[in-house]
């Protein structure tokens, strides 16, 4: 039986623009989310660039050689990537696009709030994409490298630099290699290892990622420890790229003690502590130096089998996983082969040890 408070609940107007409060925010939201990546894709192929991928979270429209496809991913991430068809193209409109269209429905839903004749109900979303529209526009288009290189923080340095928009623009068209399955060995040294310099931004700091990931694939272990080393004042780099640095840095211990055959470290807690600190949430290459880490672990604790099994399954967990860029997954599968083998042979050594030592006897 409907009471005469049910009835007065179910007419009040105050009552049901409430219950769509959480629904405007989350609607709007991911409307302004998508909206800004969609102002990435307008702006690139406005100056003749081609379209990758936009991701959502970890919701994927990505282009491959049989047309656009739709992906779930394990990669976590809000982007739109294009590809320019020369390394000097003009990347300003494509880094730009997102802020100006956030800007653009900004004006445009403040306009209808104050003119236009619409429903409490539409007002309480139109207030809501507004306020999300100029939060997103001010997020980007105020210069900051805290977290990472937001969008006007790139747009400086690409205006104000030559040599930081053909890196830029470079790295677009590696991000096409990675994607089409090309490890960085296949993908060669005339595309990421170029450039000799320091680097003082995120650009500069993110091709020598590249160039680092690129001596690993071809086992340069005289390179690899020290081409990370040439980003320099990392208080002008972001938080994202220290994080993969600093990842970077301890797997090269890792690696290099594995390889050296090396069964102590005087600053394990260190380690564990970075790994805390810089480790990122459905990413693989923090998922590389995890495994590695817990494999060395093992390793100096003569557990040498637990390692090899700890390695199998992230390697099978990585082939039956989906990634945006294939050629990293081959890279890391590649890297945690490499790190096995290493055990292995230790096992080996230890045996014609003890061979040795019977013999002896």
């Amino acid at each position: 039986m409907t009471t005469n408070e049910d009835k007065y609940m179910g007419d009040n107007p105050v009552l049901t623009d409430l219950i769509h409060i959480i629904p405007a925010v989350l609607i709007t939201f991911l409307f302004q989310v998508i909206l800004h990546e969609i102002g990435h894709l307008l702006g690139g192929l406005f100056t003749g660039w081609a379209f990758l991928f936009i991701h959502i979270y970890r919701f994927v429209i990505i282009r491959s050689d049989k047309g656009l496809g739709v992906r779930i991913v394990n990669d976590i991430g809000f982007q739109c990537i294009m590809y320019p068809k020369k390394a000097d193209a003009d990347a300003i409109p494509y880094t730009m696009g997102g802020c100006i269209l956030n800007f653009l429905s900004a004006v445009i839903s403040f306009i209808m709030l104050f003119y236009a004749h619409i429903s409490s109900i539409l007002w309480l979303y139109t207030w809501s994409f507004f306020l999300f529209a100029i939060g997103i526009f001010i997020m980007n288009g105020t210069s900051s490298i805290k977290r990472l290189c937001n969008d006007k923080a790139c747009y400086n340095l690409l205006k104000s630099n030559n040599r930081a928009r053909v890196l830029h623009n470079i790295q677009l068209l590696i991000a096409k290699q990675l994607i089409k399955g090309l490890c960085y060995s296949e993908i060669g040294d005339e595309s990421i290892c170029f450039w000799h310099g320091v680097a003082m931004n995120d650009i500069e700091a993110y091709q020598l990622i590249l160039e680092y990931y690129y001596y690993l694939d071809t086992d340069n272990y005289m390179k690899q420890d020290t081409v990370l080393h040439r980003i320099k004042n990392r208080e002008k780099i972001s938080k994202d790229l220290r994080d993969i640095m600093e990842m970077e840095l301890i797997y090269g211990r890792l690696y290099s003690a594995l390889r050296l055959h090396i069964k102590s470290y005087t600053d394990i807690d260190t380690i564990e502590e970075a790994l805390r600190k810089h480790g990122r949430r459905g990413d693989i290459h923090s998922l590389r130096v995890f495994t590695a880490y817990k494999a060395y672990m093992h390793f100096i604790e003569e557990s040498n089998q637990e390692a090899l099994n700890l390695i199998d399954s992230t390697i099978d967990a990585l082939q039956k996983s989906n990634y945006i860029y294939e050629g990293d997954k081959v890279f890391c599968i590649r890297q945690l082969s490499n790190i096995k083998n290493m055990i292995i042979n230790d096992d080996i050594n230890q045996i014609i040890l003890q061979e040795k030592q019977i013999f002896k006897i």
